[in-house]
C-alpha cells in the first residue's frame, strides 16, 4: 500500500494505490548497480484515477536511467518519461562520466488529462493537443525547452464560471518562460 511509504519516502503529492517493485542489485559498494522495474495499479494520484503507471529503471557507473509511462483513462495516450540523470551516493569511489543530465517528458491528446494531477487551478477537459518538454544541461543548471500545441481544446479553472471552450494555440518551453506565440478561444459568448 502506497500510504504506508508516503511518510517514509516524503512522498510531496497525495497517491493512493498499491505499488510492486522488483529489483536487482549488484556491482560493488563504491559502483552499485540496480536494475529493475516498478509500478503502481488501482492508485489515483492527487484525486485523479490512475489505470497504470510503470517504470524501469537503471543504475549504473553513477548513472540513472529511466523510462516510465503514466496512464489515465486512455491506454493509449500515456504520459511518458525517459531519463537519464547523473548522481553518485557519498559512499562511491565512481562518478559519472558526464554532468550532463537529459530529461523529455511527452503527452498528447486525452493524455493530457494527466496534467490535471499537478494542478488543481486548470483542468483539461477534451480536445487535442500534444507537449513535449526537454530538460538537458546539468543538475546544478537545467536547462528547459519544448513545446506545446492545442487544438479544439477545453479547459476549466476555478476563477471561471465557465469552462474556456475551442482552445487554440502554440507555445515555446524557454528557460523559465513559456512564450505563448498564438492562443485564442471561446468564453461564455466572447472570443479570446
Amino acid at each position: 500500500n502506497v500510504a504506508s511509504l508516503r511518510n517514509i519516502l516524503q512522498i510531496p503529492i497525495d497517491i493512493n494505490g498499491l505499488a510492486s517493485a522488483r529489483a536487482t542489485l549488484g556491482g560493488t559498494l563504491s559502483n552499485p548497480q540496480l536494475r529493475g522495474f516498478g509500478g503502481l495499479s488501482a492508485a489515483t494520484i492527487n484525486n485523479t484515477p490512475i489505470e497504470t503507471a510503470e517504470a524501469r529503471f537503471l543504475y549504473q557507473n553513477a548513472r540513472l536511467a529511466l523510462l516510465s509511462a503514466l496512464t489515465a483513462d486512455t491506454p493509449e495516450q500515456p504520459l511518458t518519461l525517459t531519463a537519464d540523470i547523473p548522481y553518485a551516493f557519498e559512499f562511491m569511489d565512481v562518478q559519472p562520466e558526464s554532468d550532463q543530465l537529459s530529461v523529455n517528458v511527452n503527452v498528447q491528446n486525452e493524455g493530457l488529462a494527466l496534467l490535471n494531477i499537478f494542478t488543481d487551478q486548470v483542468a483539461w477537459e477534451s480536445g487535442e493537443g500534444e507537449i513535449n518538454l526537454l530538460v538537458d544541461g546539468t543538475l546544478l543548471n537545467p536547462v528547459i525547452s519544448g513545446d506545446a500545441i492545442l487544438n479544439e481544446a477545453v479547459l476549466s479553472a476555478k476563477v471561471l464560471p465557465e469552462p474556456l471552450t475551442n482552445v487554440n494555440g502554440n507555445a515555446t518551453f524557454v528557460g523559465d518562460q513559456i512564450v505563448i506565440e498564438a492562443l485564442s478561444g471561446r468564453f461564455s459568448d466572447g472570443q479570446l
